[in-house]
């Protein structure tokens, strides 16, 4: 994910896309206030048709950097060691079946 930032944005510091620093970034109002700025700047339809594409996959990129910094451990993972995932989909089915079954 990161090369996708640095190849449409400039830079592969997720927090720099934001405008927000790591700090700002724990509180979940500032940081959705960051997105939805950021998202407003490269949506798809607030863009000229010629720059569709290329806005598309910066908004698609702004939606994946705000999962993971949405997410208390995802973004401490990324601070610690410079990577961000986001879960995938059978994450999320495993994390929903262990919460449906109280499995451990």
């Amino acid at each position: 994910m990161l090369d996708s930032v640095e190849k449409l944005f400039g830079t592969r510091d997720p927090y720099e896309v934001f405008k927000i620093n790591s700090k700002d970034a724990s509180d979940p109002k500032k940081l959705r206030s960051s997105y939805l700025r950021a998202a407003l700047v490269y949506h798809p339809d607030k863009t000229s048709p010629k720059d569709k594409e290329t806005s598309t996959q910066k908004f698609q990129v702004l939606t994946k950097i705000y999962e993971v910094l949405k997410d208390d451990d995802n973004r401490k993972a990324y601070n610690e060691t410079g990577a961000a995932t986001t879960p995938s989909f059978m994450d999320i089915t495993f994390i929903l079946l262990k919460k449906a079954y109280l499995v451990d």
